[in-house]
Order: structure tokens, then C-alpha cells, then sequence
């Protein structure tokens, strides 16, 4: 609910919230951030399979689709993967967690591929200073995500702003907390 949801981080558990399920889909990924977490990088090369996808979706309960990685937009079965989380009776939310350089940076191209993402979605974008400086439109990127889901509402589209600011550097993540 709403209430819980202000209370807490957007993104956080809540009682009500269905389970989440995380994919990591690949450990390949289109950019080599120092520190991942993931150990991904572009010589990854594991795909999880579109079918095995299928499989693990559980039957009995409600629940959420986490899409990560690597970089989740990279796998050749992207799209195939995000219709099976959509056909799926018991999928409630999908959620993608994504660098975001795979994502249109026209306005009318990110409407439609959101559109084609399904609702309600939740877009986790990551931001930090190796992504800033190899993505110069990644500011933009995010200031229009984050108008399209003030458009559409939170119930609808979500949008979360991982932001990794550097330690001990004054003041250089400013942009990005202005913005």
C-alpha cells in the first residue's frame, strides 16, 4: 500500500508486497564497472534459459519479477523473457534492473519500448561515476523515466535511482543528486 511504501524506501519490503523473485539472467554485461557486485562483465557468457525461466516461475502464490544481471536488456531472449513474466497468472510486477545503455533515448522510442515492457513495471536504474562518464546521456535518460512515471503514476511505472556516489571526492556526484 501506499502508506507502506512512503514510510519505508520506495523499493522496500512490506507485508503486503508479493514475494520477489530475482533472475540474473546473464553475467554478460556492456559495461565493466570497477566494483560489480555481479562480477559481470562483456566477456560473460551464461544466459539463462528462456524455457528454465518458465519453469521456475512458481505456481501457488503472487509474486514480483525482478530482471537483473549482468545487464538483463543484453540477454537474446530479453524480450521473450519479459512476455513469459507477463503471461505468467501469478506475475504482479515487473521489475528491471539495468545500466540503462541499451534503453531508447528518444522520448517517443522509450514510451514504446515501455509500453512493450508491460505494467506495472519498475525500471531500477543504476547510476554511477564509470557509467557517467562512458553514457553522457544517461542524466537525460533518467529525467525522462522519471517524467513518464509521474505521468503514469507509481502504481503503474516505478522508477528507482541506484545511485553510487564516490567516497572522499567533494562534491563530485552533485549532477547527479541536482538532477
Amino acid at each position: 500500500p501506499e502508506s507502506a511504501a512512503r514510510s519505508v524506501p520506495l523499493d522496500h519490503p512490506y507485508p503486503e508486497r508479493p514475494k520477489r523473485l530475482y533472475f540474473a539472467l546473464t553475467n554478460h554485461c556492456n559495461r565493466v564497472c570497477p566494483w560489480c557486485s555481479t562480477c559481470s562483465s562483456p566477456r560473460g557468457s551464461t544466459f539463462l534459459p528462456v524455457e528454465t525461466f518458465r519453469i521456475l516461475l512458481p505456481s501457488t502464490y503472487p509474486f514480483h519479477v525482478q530482471l537483473e544481471g549482468g545487464e538483463p536488456t543484453v540477454h537474446p531472449g530479453f524480450w521473450e523473457l519479459v512476455a513469459a513474466a507477463r503471461t505468467h497468472p501469478g506475475c504482479r510486477r515487473l521489475v528491471i534492473c539495468t545500466n540503462g545503455t541499451l534503453l531508447p533515448r528518444c522520448p517517443d522510442h522509450l514510451t514504446a519500448w515501455l509500453t512493450r515492457a508491460g505494467r506495472p513495471l519498475t525500471i531500477k536504474l543504476s547510476v554511477n561515476h564509470h557509467l557517467l562518464e562512458h553514457d553522457a546521456g544517461l542524466l537525460d535518460l533518467a529525467c525522462m523515466l522519471r517524467d513518464v512515471a509521474a505521468a503514469e503514476g507509481e502504481d503503474a511505472l516505478q522508477l528507482v535511482v541506484n545511485v553510487r556516489l564516490r567516497r572522499g571526492t567533494a562534491d563530485d556526484d552533485r549532477a547527479v543528486r541536482a538532477r
